[in-house]
């Protein structure tokens, strides 16, 4: 049977970890788990060495703090098995996960394959929009690569992804020019990965739950690299995904929508624009508005992004 490694970079997640890598070694389809610790320091990798240490599939490897493509980097390099299968460390697969990535990658050479890792239902209440947000972007996103396969590898969305290791390592995790805090590194992955001729491959059946979740904060911060991000993934591949523009983030939004998000990508307008939007958020999850907390909640994400995109354009002289 075709030889699997399952990669895990992780970083100050000592209980999810332990309970992840228990249940990928639990499965009998996985030759090999390398969990990248990424600078730790809850005792995650301690903890790790003392659970699974003496299973001869498992090792632990110091990546020493420098972000988590580096961390995967260094796994990736560290494999043996012939396929290769990336999980987030807050991805508790479901049973038959790899075996079913193996069946894929055995049908034919050249894929990266997809699994779908939904976030569980999320109920009502305050603080939660943010997670909200990410379930309906990701399930969009699952729906748009059935509808169109060709576009899987446009926008991929890591997590739960499998491929043959020489392809990963012909390829590189990474770009060297792309910025190393900046968010969409799974994106300009697959551009790079499409470029060089793979397809990509979505498999809803290739199961596992996401336990996602981001303080209002965070969220704000990932925004921020997340429209640099942007700006350097259209740059890298203008000849498949074209320039891009800041405006074209809420280009499908109502026209106040559109207006807010305008205004706040604006030097002026954006201070007074995402404080008003981050107390809106805060204000509408208090009252129990819900809805209205997604959508506040969405439109600072969509300021954050456009303001930080044009901000990065500008720094870099582009048009």
């Amino acid at each position: 049977m075709t030889s699997l490694s399952v990669i895990i970079p992780t970083r100050n997640r000592r209980e999810q970890i332990l309970e992840v890598a228990r249940v990928v070694l639990g499965d009998p389809a996985v030759s090999e788990l390398i969990i990248a610790d990424d600078g730790s320091d809850d005792g995650a990798l301690e903890a790790l060495q003392e659970a699974f240490g003496t299973d001869l599939r498992f090792r632990c490897l110091a990546a020493g703090g420098k972000g988590k493509s580096h961390a995967e980097q260094m796994a990736l390099e560290a494999a043996t098995s012939e396929i290769v299968l990336f999980i987030d460390d807050d991805v508790l697969p479901k049973p038959g996960l790899a075996a079913g990535h193996i069946r894929n990658h055995e049908q034919r050479h050249g894929l990266i394959v997809v699994g779908y890792m939904p976030i569980l239902d999320i109920p009502d209440g305050p603080d939660l929009a943010v997670a909200k947000i990410y379930k309906q972007d990701y399930e969009r996103i699952c729906k748009s690569w059935e509808t169109d396969p060709s576009m899987i590898l446009h926008n991929l969305w890591g997590g739960n992804v499998s491929l043959r290791r020489e392809d990963a390592i012909r390829i590189g995790l990474q770009s060297p020019d792309f910025p190393g805090r900046a968010r969409h590194v799974d994106r300009e992955f697959g551009l790079r990965c499409l470029a060089d001729g793979l397809v990509g491959v979505f498999d809803r059946s290739l199961a596992a739950v996401h336990f996602y979740e981001r303080p209002l904060e965070v969220m704000v911060v990932d925004a921020r690299w997340q429209g640099k991000g942007l700006v350097h993934v259209h740059g890298l591949h203008q000849d498949i995904i074209g320039p891009f523009d800041p405006v074209s983030l809420s280009k499908t939004a109502t026209w106040q929508r559109r207006f807010i998000v305008r205004l706040g990508m604006s030097r002026l307008g954006h201070r007074p624009i995402v404080t008003a939007l981050r107390l809106a958020s805060r204000l509408a999850g208090k009252l129990a508005l819900y809805d209205s907390e997604v959508v506040f909640t969405r439109l600072l994400r969509k300021s954050e992004q456009a303001f930080y995109a044009r901000a990065e354009i500008k720094r870099l002289g582009r048009p």
